[in-house]
């Protein structure tokens, strides 16, 4: 079994609702994040890196990213017939992300960014923008932050209601990084 589908370390009220055959559906972040009543703030590129050759399995040679020196974000600059199909699985790939945060609870937030990287979390990419204006990644973290906290304290932690806000990078958005 290739998922450490431990009753004692997965979400009881998500189990319940799935039962043995499909627990594995509970280890899937837009089914998951249903069951989980504390506010998440989920970060990530639509085009993370890793996953391009951990999970997709695209051979980041056949289709080279990269960023312009104004922030244009090009996904695939090699013409040919493979790298070209890679490139638009590739987008693909980010749109059905960015759809399934659809299925996500509203009071759980969000930044997807459209620059291709792994890892938003670091330090060093704190200021990473969206391409929403300029909102950066660091400052939307710290918005949702406080707007959570404000939620608590005037609602009590078990009755937040609120729509968390979310910054979603189009495909036509610039990468920045300062």
């Amino acid at each position: 079994q290739a998922w450490n589908t431990t009753d004692s370390y997965m979400n009881k009220n998500c189990l319940g609702q799935y039962g043995e055959d499909k627990k594995w559906m509970c280890l899937h972040g837009s089914i998951l994040t249903q069951y989980i009543e504390t506010p998440l703030f989920i970060a990530n590129s639509k085009y993370d890196v890793w996953q391009e050759r951990g999970i997709l399995s695209l051979n980041p040679g056949d289709c080279p990213g990269s960023i312009d020196t104004n922030g244009n974000v090009h996904l695939c600059n090699n013409s040919t017939p493979r790298a070209q199909a890679e490139g638009k699985f590739w987008r693909d790939y980010g749109e059905e992300m960015v759809d399934a945060l659809s299925e996500v609870p509203d009071r759980h937030g969000a930044f997807f960014t459209s620059c291709p990287l792994h890892c938003m979390t670091s330090r060093q990419l704190w200021n990473v923008s969206a391409g929403l204006g300029d909102k950066r990644f660091g400052e939307a973290f710290m918005q949702w932050f406080y707007d959570a906290i404000e939620e608590m304290e005037r609602t009590g932690k078990d009755n937040m209601k609120w729509k968390a806000p979310r910054w979603i990078a189009d495909k036509y958005d610039i990468c920045l990084k300062n």
